[in-house]
């Protein structure tokens, strides 16, 4: 594990995914460290002009109600932050916990979970996002355990399958899938946020900066040239995308490597 961890820290792709994530951690956790605006957009210089294109004291620009896109974009990290890496350690945690046992003790719980899993790895999982946040409402944990409970099958069937594959190094086979599922959830999570937020499925209130939301909004606007209310905040969801493919790319790489060298 050590030995994994030295070569991960050396990986340029875990590096760079690495560091994306740290800053929108950090932005999560104390937004006010990069812009001194609030959720709205305001801060102590007074209100900024209307749909204002990037300038020295706006650096995304503003949008139509004169809030900093910059500041939104900060803020905005939070809400798609905390869901995905909810979600997916939920996913994870239940999965393993239920594909270790299907794995190790084949009987009827083990057919009817394997059926039950398969029936719900075919349905569409955006179309079951939307029908559990319009059911049960549009609160962040709904959020949360809509996406775990959506990605909890692929984790679970993962698992049970090293499981069955039993052999001396299934700790090490097992840690990576484990890990590599980890990022696939958080990237699948990332996505149903934004998509949920966009289709003005995520969760109420605009009193909170919302990514997918703050570009669904902003959309129209690209007809008449304003472009930064968009791009930014868009640029913003792909960099997290990105950086997570990253990470769930090297340590891929990483673990197969060590495996093949013993």
């Amino acid at each position: 594990m050590q030995g994994r961890r030295r070569v991960l820290v050396r990986t340029p792709s875990f590096v760079v995914g690495f560091a994306i994530w740290l800053f929108w951690l950090a932005c999560t956790i104390a937004p006010g460290v990069f812009t001194n605006r609030d959720d709205q957009g305001q801060g102590l210089e007074g209100p900024l002009l209307l749909r204002s294109s990037p300038r020295s004291d706006a650096w995304f620009g503003t949008d139509s109600t004169g809030r900093d896109v910059y500041a939104l974009v900060i803020h905005g990290a939070e809400k798609t932050v905390v869901t995905a890496l909810s979600a997916a350690v939920i996913a994870v945690l239940l999965g393993t916990a239920v594909g270790s046992v299907m794995g190790t003790r084949r009987s009827w719980v083990d057919e009817a979970l394997r059926r039950t899993w398969e029936a719900a790895l075919s349905l569409p999982v955006l179309l079951l996002a939307i029908l559990a946040t319009t059911v049960y409402g549009r609160s962040r944990l709904v959020l949360v355990l809509t996406i775990a409970g959506l990605s909890t099958p692929l984790v679970a069937k993962t698992v049970r399958s090293a499981v069955l594959r039993a052999s001396p190094e299934i700790d090490g086979k097992v840690s990576r899938l484990l890990a590599v599922e980890f990022t696939e959830g958080v990237r699948h999570a990332i996505l149903t946020v934004a998509t949920l937020s966009f289709l003005g499925f995520g969760t109420r209130g605009l009193e909170k900066a919302d990514w997918g939301r703050d570009v669904a909004l902003s959309f129209p606007l690209l007809q008449a040239g304003q472009w930064w209310t968009v791009l930014f905040p868009a640029l913003a969801i792909t960099s997290l995308l990105f950086a997570t493919n990253l990470i769930g790319h090297a340590v891929d790489e990483v673990y197969r490597a060590r495996a093949a060298h013993g």
